[in-house]
């Protein structure tokens, strides 16, 4: 999916900060995926790989939940269906790494990657061990 970068919040954003905390999100290199577009507050550089991630997402969210601001809504009140969603788009992001990483030492992203998963911008959800297995297991659906 081709995701249009949109420099500013995204329609979710004070929904994000109160579940998630201000700490979590306000002043952070943040992306938000909304369908075809990536919110990007901040304007980082988005590398190919977070890219990939995103567009499991705006996949996703259109596909399989009627409605981008249905999947958002199941996203910020079910911790189960938000580790599934995420897990899913960090594994695309893991192999996006393997992909175009070839012949680099990928063991600190791998760790930085399952670390981003189990932290607390999704709600602490896993075990970072947990999350390794998680990223390292199974194809990318």
């Amino acid at each position: 999916m081709k995701q249009t970068v949109v420099i500013a919040k995204p329609p979710v954003y004070d929904q994000c900060v109160r579940v998630f905390g201000a700490e979590n999100i306000e002043g952070k290199p943040i992306i938000w995926s909304w369908g075809d577009r990536i919110y990007n507050p901040l304007g980082i550089d988005i590398p190919r790989e977070l890219f990939a991630h995103e567009a499991v997402h705006g996949e996703r969210q259109g596909r399989d939940h009627g409605s981008i601001q249905q999947w958002w809504l199941e996203y910020l009140a079910d911790a189960a269906f938000r580790y599934e969603e995420e897990r899913l788009a960090h594994r695309a992001e893991w192999h996006a790494h393997v992909k175009y990483g070839a012949g680099n030492n990928l063991t600190p992203i791998f760790n930085g990657i399952a670390a981003r998963l189990a932290s607390p911008l999704y709600g602490k959800l896993i075990s970072v061990d947990d999350a390794k297995s998680a990223l390292a297991l199974g194809a990318i659906a």
